[in-house]
C-alpha cells in the first residue's frame, strides 16, 4: 500500500493528478499484481517508494535521467519525496573519497547591470592533491581542476551567461565518479533591490527534513579578498553590518542546502553591490 507520508506529499504539491493519471487505484487494497502507477519512465522510482524504499528509487531515479529525457516538472517531486525520507538526502549512498567534506554550489549572481551564473566547488582538510571535474547534464565540462593539500580550497567555473541546465552532472573526484541530481534555479527572486539601501528577502521554502535557508552579508577588498563575513537573522531586516575600513564591495546572498549523500549541494542567489 502506498505510504501515507508520500501520498500525503504528492498531494500538497498538487501534481497527484498529474503523476498517477491512468493508474487504476481502488476504495480497496489492490493485489500484489495491482499497478499503482501507469508505465511511464519514472513508474519505477514511483513503485520503490511508495514501498517505502527511498534508496532504491534514487538508484533507479538517477538510471533513468541518464538515459531518458524527462522534463524536471515531473521528476522534481519524486527528488523532494525522496530527500525528505532519508535525512535531506545525508542518508543517501554516495559518498565521497574518505568522506571528504565536499560541497558544490549553483549561484546565480547578480549585481545592479550584470546577471550570470557560476557553479564552485570546495573541498575541507585535504590531506594530499585531489583532481576534481564536473560534467553537465549536456555532457560538458562544468569546472577542472586539481585541488592541493589545504585546510578549505575551492575551485569555480567560468561565468555562464545563461541559466545551468537541471538534470545529472557527473562529478569525478579522484578516481571515484558519481552522480549528482540538480534542479533548475528558481525562477522566484530571493533578493530584490529597490534602491542603493532598501533590500527585500524572500527565504525559499525549506524542503521536509533539511535545514532552513541561510543568508549571509559578506565584505570583499578591492581585490575581491573576503575581509568579513556575518550571518543574517532571519527575523530581522537585511541591513548591513558596518563595513571594514578596506571593503568596496559587500555580498548578500542566500543559500539553500541539501546532501546528496556526503556530498553538500547548494543552490544560492547573490547580490553584489559596491561600496561608496
Amino acid at each position: 500500500m502506498i505510504c501515507a507520508s508520500f501520498y500525503n506529499h504528492i498531494v500538497r504539491l498538487g501534481m497527484l493528478s498529474a503523476l498517477i493519471s491512468g493508474a487504476a487505484i481502488a476504495e480497496t487494497p489492490p493485489s500484489p499484481t495491482h499497478a499503482w502507477f501507469r508505465a511511464t519512465p519514472l513508474q519505477t522510482s514511483y513503485q520503490q517508494l511508495a514501498e517505502g524504499h527511498p534508496t532504491q528509487a534514487w538508484h533507479e531515479l538517477i538510471h533513468t535521467l541518464s538515459t531518458t529525457p524527462v522534463a524536471e516538472a515531473f521528476w522534481q517531486p519524486i527528488k523532494e519525496a525522496i530527500l525528505s525520507q532519508t535525512q535531506c538526502g545525508q542518508a543517501l549512498p554516495s559518498t565521497s573519497p574518505n568522506d571528504l567534506a565536499i560541497a558544490v554550489t549553483f549561484i546565480h549572481k547578480f549585481n545592479q547591470t550584470f546577471q550570470g551564473y557560476q557553479v564552485r566547488l570546495s573541498a575541507e582538510n585535504l590531506t594530499q592533491p585531489l583532481a576534481v571535474r564536473l560534467t553537465s547534464a549536456q555532457g560538458a565540462t562544468v569546472l577542472e581542476a586539481e585541488l592541493a593539500p589545504a585546510d578549505y580550497a575551492e575551485v569555480e567555473s567560468r561565468d555562464l551567461l545563461s541559466p545551468y541546465a537541471a538534470g545529472v552532472y557527473w562529478l569525478t573526484l579522484g578516481e571515484q565518479r558519481m552522480a549528482l541530481l540538480i534542479s533548475a534555479p528558481s525562477n522566484t527572486p530571493w533578493i530584490e533591490q529597490s534602491s542603493a539601501t532598501d533590500l527585500t528577502i524572500r527565504f525559499p521554502a525549506t524542503p521536509s527534513g533539511c535545514a532552513s535557508s541561510l543568508a549571509r552579508w559578506q565584505f570583499f577588498d578591492q581585490n575581491f579578498t573576503l575581509l568579513h563575513s556575518q550571518t543574517i537573522n532571519r527575523d530581522q531586516p537585511p541591513a548591513p553590518p558596518t563595513a571594514p575600513s578596506q571593503a568596496r564591495w559587500r555580498s548578500l546572498s542566500i543559500t539553500q542546502s541539501e546532501y546528496q549523500g556526503t556530498i553538500r549541494v547548494e543552490q544560492m542567489q547573490r547580490l553584489t553591490i559596491p561600496i561608496d
